[in-house]
């Protein structure tokens, strides 16, 4: 390689780092660098497009009209098919493919990807017989993958601003699709509202009045009239649990359900629930037992949405269990956490139901004929609410033998509280949120009332039966109680009786379905400062929450 020659082809290539950000010039520069290293009359980079192949650089200049040229048959595609340098010393006596018409020697050579793909070629014409030097084919190799790495590069860069744009159009749908899609979570949310107000009114007038009846206020029924009337009540309840089901799943996957904290006794959370579903155990005949230590750790958590998880599982327990069979609670706890587990003698969960046990809308046996009711949002709720309360759920099943539910929480991180006076005349709390204790066993009920108090901006203490009530208002002092007149194991006269000794001032409404003239007396005797009757109304609830607590 002659000094002139490297220094020439030094300078070439010099030329072309500063032209890598423009094809036509950098391609331009390797055209023009070839026809003055080698001698060429004309020198071109091709780009092979399907039938025909391009002219993307000349070292002549032509028109525009003549840069599109047939591949088939001319000498450029014997370059293209062999994928190799092909030299044509004089086309008249090797004749290996077309030649434009006044050139009589060739020099071709392929542009090939790092993969090896042909992309085009680099070629060379003279118009005299010409045989190039060995030299000669090397300088124009070596700018010929300079063009190669050009052109790929530059159709990746194509790509990638093709890339680029349809992310960015893509981008701009998403933005649309997203803020469609936050539209319709707000008109569900607002739906949901809605529906929960229209459904919920009538469901609870629909509950109340069938109580009434049942109770046998405006008069005496007969066994058929009796049992159609417990029918309604019943389906009521049920619709009406279902329905806050489907609006608790929709607040928490909106983010909306706001947990209030506090410090939870699980074990006494555990007696209430089952004192609940008693009676429901002993009429399917269905041994419920449960086992749970007397200085069980409390847990840091909403007693109201714990309530809910512990009553789903049992129910769900006592729902799939045949008669003659075992419903059974455990609960163990160490210094961490506390671990609440609901064992059942039930039909028992197959492996594939497990996996998707916890989604929404699963059902054990989705057929129409499905001996079990239910809209298959329990155990998605339990799950959820365990969830937000920093836990976990398990499930352990075998088909035939039954189920084990295992509801895994953090214990309470609260300070041990200090024991206080009991006999305390009262004292309210933060005004800016009342307490209020709900004494109530009816869960369906609970959920309807403790949802109203608390977006009214009060907090809620739960008591599902007359002793709980006794304990949480003599620990708990709240503002003002509501007390169902017909509890398990303690009736709500005797319950306000006691928690009179304890709290002379506090309000305490009675809730009835048996409010006659003489009743009002009997309750203002027993302690009661006011009443309402069944079925409530969230309007008269309001007055007498403003009535006596002066808001």
């Amino acid at each position: 390689m002659t000094p002139d020659r490297t220094l020439h082809l030094l300078e070439v290539l010099t030329s072309l780092s500063y032209r890598q950000s423009d094809l036509n010039a950098y391609l331009t520069t390797v055209v023009s660098g070839i026809s003055q290293l080698i001698g060429t009359d004309w020198s071109i980079v091709t780009l092979c497009q399907g039938e025909q192949y391009q002219i993307l650089a000349s070292s002549v200049e032509m028109d525009n009209a003549e840069t599109v040229w047939n591949l088939h048959g001319s000498i450029t595609n014997c370059v293209v098919e062999q994928g190799a340098t092909l030299m044509v010393e004089d086309s008249a006596h090797d004749p290996i493919g077309q030649m434009p018409a006044g050139y009589a020697a060739y020099l071709g050579i392929p542009i090939k990807t790092p993969m090896g793909k042909v992309l085009g070629t680099v070629c060379s014409f003279y118009r005299q017989p010409h045989r190039c030097t060995e030299e000669e084919v090397q300088f124009a190799e070596v700018l010929a993958e300079r063009a190669a790495i050009a052109i790929d590069n530059y159709q990746l860069y194509q790509r990638q601003q093709l890339v680029n744009a349809q992310y960015q159009q893509l981008s701009e749908q998403l933005v649309i699709v997203n803020a469609a899609l936050k539209r319709a979570a707000g008109l569900k949310d607002e739906f949901l509202s809605t529906m929960s107000h229209e459904l919920r009114t009538p469901l609870t007038a629909i509950i109340g009045l069938a109580e009434v009846l049942r109770e046998e206020v405006y008069g005496s029924l007969n066994p058929k009239q009796l049992k159609s009337v417990c029918t309604i009540e019943e389906s009521g309840e049920t619709l009406l649990a279902q329905l806050n089901d489907l609006i608790d799943l929709s607040k928490i996957e909106s983010g909306n359900l706001v947990l209030e904290r506090g410090r939870v006794s699980m074990g006494a959370l555990v007696e209430s629930c089952l004192a609940i579903v008693r009676p429901q155990a002993l009429e399917q005949n269905i041994t419920l037992s449960h086992h749970i230590p007397s200085d069980l750790a409390e847990v840091t958590g909403d007693e109201l949405r714990l309530r809910q998880v512990l009553q789903n599982l049992i129910s769900n327990a006592l729902k799939f269990t045949p008669q003659d069979g075992e419903v059974s609670v455990q609960a163990t706890a160490d210094a961490e956490q506390v671990q609440v587990s609901v064992t059942d003698t039930g039909i028992g969960i197959t492996p594939a139901e497990l996996s998707n046990i916890f989604e929404p809308f699963v059902q054990l046996d989705s057929s129409w004929a499905r001996p079990y009711s239910g809209t298959g949002l329990g155990l998605t709720l339990v799950q959820r609410l365990v969830n937000l309360h920093g836990g976990t759920v398990k499930v352990e099943s075998e088909v035939g033998r039954g189920s084990t539910f295992t509801v895994t929480l953090p214990c309470s991180q609260f300070p041990p509280e200090k024991a206080e006076p009991t006999d305390l005349p009262h004292q309210p709390q933060n005004i800016s949120e009342p307490l209020i204790l709900l004494a109530e066993d009816r869960e369906a009920i609970v959920l309807l009332l403790t949802d109203y108090l608390e977006e009214q901006g009060y907090r809620v203490a739960i008591a599902t039966d007359g002793q709980t009530a006794i304990d949480l208002a003599t620990t708990q002092i709240p503002d003002l109680i509501f007390m169902d007149i017909r509890l398990p194991q303690m009736d709500g006269l005797e319950a306000t009786r006691q928690i009179r000794n304890h709290l002379p001032d506090t309000p305490i409404i009675a809730l009835t379905a048996l409010l006659m003239p003489e009743d009002q007396e009997r309750f203002l005797a027993a302690g009661f400062s006011d009443s309402l009757s069944k079925p409530l109304k969230m309007e008269q609830l309001t007055q007498m929450l403003t009535k006596h607590l002066q808001i």
